[in-house]
């Protein structure tokens, strides 16, 4: 549910740093189907590409500007003082760009809005995009057809998601932002309009990773092989240098179930999850639990899933043991009938 929703325009030419704003002075009406549209598009770019952050400070533990800002319309609580704080955030947003070449606006939003997972009390979320326009061919009332500008949401570049209830904490998790990994020249300036910085780690990353698709196997009435798609995120994770670029999750989804990827991704970055869909490079140290061990030589083969047994199999330096904890039964039986004969 959207509770506010306001709109200003910053228009800028190509290497121009002259910039002009239009401001408007009231909440636009959010009870809309336009509305819903337009939060639904800004959310479901989000969580397919971005990635997990918080505000980053100062030297010890200066706030930055658009910290400020927040911190002073989230304590005063209402509908003037967040007109207040978009015109405020619109001034520091003009200042920013004005000398970024490629720089060229478009209509900066921002909608505070709650979803099913806060309570009534709570006071919600902040979404806040950088929206640019593009031209689409439509018919006009005499059916002729021309050119209107609409908003360019197919190519949404600057948008960020900030959790209210942790804005004191500052918690690591609490922004999710669009981190311009195609054209980082571009989009930074957006980042540094929010004043945030990627704050994932890679074990946190890989661990949120393999919680969520353990989850997703064992779901209820599906039958899902974890260790293969195991196997199938490791040589995934391998061929896309995961180790150097990260991983998209839109990207993995295709790769693990390309009959519907959108299932996945919906699953793996809901609510619920730790998960966003731009992860960091992840080492080989903390994906390989993810794929299969295997040794062979001095007359043994031994090849284990390490999704599954990992935790499982250990070495005793002191007894020179390798141990096998809770061995399927079947093998025990195996052993028992090979030794007996």
């Amino acid at each position: 549910m959207i509770t506010r929703l306001i709109a200003h325009k910053l228009t800028k030419e190509v290497g121009d740093p002259n910039i002009t704003t239009q401001v408007k002075d009231t909440l636009v009406n959010s009870s809309n189907n336009a509305a819903e549209s337009l939060y639904k598009a800004t959310m479901k770019t989000i969580r397919r590409r971005g990635a997990a952050g918080n505000f980053e400070r100062i030297g010890e533990n200066t706030k930055q500007i658009f910290e400020q800002l927040l911190e002073t319309c989230v304590t005063a609580s209402t509908d003037e003082a967040f007109v207040q704080f978009s015109e405020d955030a619109l001034a520091l947003l003009a200042r920013l760009i004005s000398p970024i070449r490629l720089a060229t606006g478009g209509y900066l939003i921002f909608m505070q809005f709650k979803t099913s997972h806060h309570e009534d009390d709570d006071i919600g979320d902040l979404l806040v995009a950088l929206i640019a326009e593009s031209e689409a061919p439509q018919f006009n009332e005499n059916l002729e057809l021309q050119e209107s500008a609409i908003l360019d949401l197919d190519s949404l570049k600057h948008c960020a998601r900030i959790k209210l209830d942790l804005l004191s904490e500052n918690a690591e998790t609490m922004i999710t932002f669009l981190a311009g990994r195609n054209t980082p020249e571009v989009s930074r300036y957006f980042i540094d309009f929010i004043g945030c910085d990627r704050t994932t780690s890679a074990k946190d990353a890989s661990s949120a990773l393999m919680a969520r698709i353990t989850a997703w196997c064992e779901e209820d009435r599906v039958n899902r092989d974890k260790n293969q798609i195991g196997q199938s995120i490791w040589d995934f994770w391998k061929e896309h240098e995961g180790s150097k670029r990260g991983i998209i999750l839109e990207e993995l989804c295709n790769a693990l179930q390309p009959d519907n990827p959108q299932q996945l991704l919906d699953y793996l970055t809901d609510e619920d999850s730790l998960l966003t869909g731009d992860l960091p490079p992840i080492p080989s140290s903390y994906m390989k639990k993810f794929a299969n061990f295997k040794y062979t030589g001095n007359g043994i083969t031994l090849e284990y899933a390490r999704y599954s047994w990992n935790d499982k199999i250990d070495y005793n330096p002191d007894e020179n043991v390798v141990y096998i904890s809770e061995p399927p039964e079947d093998l025990i039986e195996k052993i028992r009938a090979d030794k007996a004969e």
